[in-house]
């Protein structure tokens, strides 16, 4: 019983540090930079669940952000990521409002990229944690 009490006390202080966002607004965190890499691991998490190997590259890496290998290792891919934390637009106003498409910030070198072994990854984090996030895969 002495363990359970001391493990809830402990959880509790934990918690307790933990700061609100508020609070790292406040610290200059650099949001995009954060939304970025949560964008990045997402989609090696969802391309991981569905059997592929997805690794990120490093941060400060000209390139793609995940290197992806299917699972019996015969193919390749490189996926840009980009990711929004609300990328999904409404159109109407009041009750009518209702979404209708999403935009990403892709940029001027990412737009010009073509080739078959690289793909965009877009990502919507919905800005909340009510609603998943959600992911698109489309070629360069």
């Amino acid at each position: 019983m002495m363990d359970l009490w001391q493990n809830a006390i402990c959880r509790e202080q934990a918690t307790s540090k933990l700061k609100t966002r508020e609070e790292l607004m406040q610290e200059k965190v650099n949001w995009s930079q954060l939304t970025g890499m949560s964008g990045v691991h997402f989609l090696a998490y969802i391309l991981n669940y569905w059997g592929y190997a997805a690794v990120p590259t490093s941060r400060n890496m000209n390139g793609p952000d995940l290197l992806v290998i299917s699972p019996d290792g015969s193919k390749v891919i490189s996926i840009q990521v980009k990711t929004s934390a609300s990328a999904l637009r409404t159109r109407g106003r009041g009750n009518d409002k209702k979404p209708h498409h999403y935009e990403w910030e892709i940029g001027w070198g990412s737009a010009r990229l073509s080739n078959r072994n690289t793909y965009f990854g877009l990502v919507d984090l919905r800005d909340t944690l009510d609603e998943e996030a959600v992911a698109f895969l489309i070629p360069s």
